[in-house]
């Protein structure tokens, strides 16, 4: 591990502590004497819980950094080294350094991130690969760059899109549980004082709240919990199939997530081809990316169809899923037939992406206020079935 916990004293006679990342503690030495900091003691660092998961724009600026330094002249493994000592995320940060050693060896950066299959996908690898045969490094780590953007792009506007219905349904739940917890069981005293017979709606609610403030109810909480990790872990591993086909036949959810693979895989084969890699192993590395069984197989059938001799047009075409638009298959046409598949391959992809945009905005235009108003009603009803006895009540105390 190359992180270092470390006891210095400066200058002042100061005591001073910390964690660095350094290859060697004599690394760790020179960096605290420029400090003026005498070291005292180093021992390695030990994460019980290290995160893993790296957010895609935190990808997207080292790759970037990467490509400026390289484009501008700074030898590779030196341009990894500066980035490195960027970057804060404890796991990226090591598996940068881990990379900056492999390609110190001589280890191509496209290989040494196939080692890294966790942090890197196989497309990024093998666009570095591409680029590195070509020996232009830098372009194609721009062009990685503008991959990661596509889809760091696609989940911010779902993340804006979902984020207003979150908020109100969290809140709505919340005066949901303010109303059943508190506000029922006061009114529930009254109309038992009075032996007033209760609509079957105030019934109804009433038991809700009778039953949220017993044992059973934090059993039930505890069991869907229970159920939900259960299923989580599941769909990750034997029922990730079933979870992906489910995804793609739901109404609007299956749409956008259609658009999106697409946008996707177009746009891998795309930066492949137009690095210089041939088409069928560019559509056989795109599928690697989608990570969605469903698309796995329509794309091996139009892989099958390209190694049997076809064109990419013909097998969209004779696809059996017609997930493919007439459109983006006439542009494939031109392109093939001009000798620009490339160019063409980047236009379909910013065809379906434009669709993903309408679609989100559409949701976030229609969906949204509907949403606010059936809660509202929702709450509405909650209070009408808690006043409606109060006011009944009021009618027999006033005859």
């Amino acid at each position: 591990m190359p992180y270092f916990k470390w006891n210095g004293i400066n200058e002042k006679g100061t005591m001073c502590y910390g964690t660095y990342f350094a290859q060697s503690e004599q690394e760790l030495k020179e960096h605290l004497h420029k400090y003026d900091v005498q070291l005292l003691k180093a021992t390695i660092a030990r994460f019980l819980f290290t995160r893993r998961s790296i957010a895609l724009s935190a990808k997207i600026d080292v790759i970037l950094q990467l490509a400026t330094l390289v484009d501008a002249g700074v030898q590779l493994a030196h341009a990894l080294a500066l980035v490195t000592q960027q970057v804060r995320h404890t796991y990226f940060k090591q598996t940068l350094h881990e990379l900056t050693q492999q390609v110190e060896k001589g280890i191509p950066l496209g290989k040494a991130m196939q080692l890294h299959p966790d942090v890197f996908p196989p497309v990024a690898a093998h666009m570095l690969l591409v680029g590195d045969e070509s020996g232009d490094i830098a372009q194609a780590l721009f062009q990685l760059a503008e991959y990661f953007q596509v889809q760091d792009a696609f989940y911010k506007k779902l993340r804006s899109a979902a984020l207003l219905p979150a908020i109100t349904l969290g809140f709505f739940l919340l005066i949901t549980g303010v109303i059943f917890l508190f506000i029922v069981p006061r009114f529930e005293h009254i109309f038992a004082a009075h032996g007033q017979e209760l609509p079957y709606l105030t019934q109804l609610v009433v038991g809700i709240s009778t039953f949220l403030r017993t044992r059973s109810a934090l059993v039930a909480v505890v069991g869907v919990c229970l159920f939900f990790f259960l299923m989580k872990v599941f769909l990750k591993g034997v029922g990730k199939k079933f979870k992906d086909r489910c995804v793609i036949k739901m109404p609007f959810v299956g749409y956008v997530m259609q658009q999106k693979l697409l946008t996707q895989f177009f746009y891998a084969v795309a930066t492949l081809v137009s690095g210089g890699m041939r088409l069928l192993p560019a559509v056989r590395v795109a599928k690697q990316a989608l990570n969605n069984k469903v698309f796995d197989v329509i794309i091996a059938k139009v892989e099958k169809t390209i190694d049997a001799g076809r064109s990419l047009s013909y097998a969209m075409t004779n696809s059996t899923y017609k997930l493919f638009l007439p459109e983006s298959i006439a542009l494939i046409t031109v392109g093939q037939e001009s000798g620009n598949l490339a160019p063409m391959l980047f236009k379909v992809a910013r065809m379906y992406q434009a669709k993903v945009d309408r679609a989100l905005t559409f949701y976030a235009t229609v969906f949204q206020p509907l949403l606010m108003i059936i809660l509202g009603l929702l709450i509405m009803l909650l209070v009408f079935a808690v006043y409606l006895p109060v006011f009944e009540l009021a009618q027999v105390v006033s005859n």
